[in-house]
């Protein structure tokens, strides 16, 4: 009961990442490399910048700033705007992007959001399963994504996924990546991503990427969620969290990106592919 008055779930996955140690190996160690490769593109770190679109007018260039950030600093980008013209504008910022779509209970809109982001150049495009639903949208069934999956000429993602059952189901379906995340309103409830991974993984057995969503703090909490299995995680982009702005964000995402890298090196892993659950103590 303390735990849901305090925050519930997040401080679940708190206690949960702490609890795990680090082996350290020193012998052949090295400069550790951070990049990775996913969906045909590579990028120099597998901390990625999720944009929310609900800013207000006030923040209304905070995406695009975003991209151009993300751009630069050779990092992934995901963002659900639904505005046409703000993707494409995304687009011209020459950011690898990943289009997120709600789940409109008319496919018509989620089939003509696939074919936009595609016409934009997105790297892959997806659907938020979520709760949280609006009044225009509903759940989706195995059979719907797996028309979606068809529909897509790119990678076709799921986010929201947190129980075996729905990675078993993403996976069969043909999805080409799942998103672990819970939606806000929820997580004083719900198991947190991080502490799912790995009956997620066992489900999707290595067929697919999966992306964590949870409470990614430092350097360090990068390290142990790559060493559980996530294939990358998530840095969320807010202006109210970020005074100063993108630069400062990106920063942020600098320092812990040269921390993972300390950890990496400590741990004689060489790079992304040697950063495995062997280097985890639990206690």
């Amino acid at each position: 009961m303390e735990y849901e008055k305090q925050g519930g779930s997040g401080l679940y996955t708190r206690d949960y990442f702490d609890s795990l140690l680090v082996e350290t190996r020193y012998i052949d160690s090295r400069e550790p490399d951070t990049s990775f490769d996913i969906y045909g593109k590579k990028f120099t770190s597998p901390i990625m910048v999720s944009m929310p679109t609900d800013l207000g007018d006030v923040h209304k260039t905070d995406v695009i700033e975003t991209a151009r950030g993300a751009e630069k600093a050779g990092l992934l980008f995901w963002v659900d705007t639904e505005e046409k013209e703000k993707l494409s504008e995304i687009s011209d910022t020459g950011a690898a992007a990943i289009k997120i779509i709600r789940p409109y209970a008319d496919n018509r809109i989620v089939f003509s959001q696939i074919e936009q982001a595609q016409k934009c150049g997105a790297l892959a495009v997806g659907i938020d399963l979520s709760p949280g639903l609006g009044k225009e949208d509903a759940s989706k069934s195995m059979e719907e994504i797996r028309e979606f999956v068809s529909a897509a000429s790119v990678p076709f993602i799921v986010k929201g996924i947190l129980s075996q059952k729905d990675a078993y189901k993403c996976a069969v379906a043909g999805v080409g990546g799942i998103v672990m995340s819970a939606h806000e309103s929820l997580l004083r409830y719900t198991v947190s991503p991080f502490m799912a991974l790995p009956d997620v993984l066992k489900a999707v057995d290595a067929r697919i990427p999966v992306f964590v969503d949870c409470e990614i703090r430092s350097g360090l909490d990068v390290f142990k969620a790559l060493a559980s299995g996530a294939k990358a995680v998530f840095m969320k982009r807010a202006s109210a969290e970020s005074p100063g702005g993108a630069k400062d964000f990106f920063e942020k995402i600098s320092n812990m990106n040269k921390e993972l890298k300390s950890f990496m090196a400590q741990t004689g892993c060489h790079n992304l592919s040697h950063v495995d659950k062997t280097v985890l103590w639990q206690i």
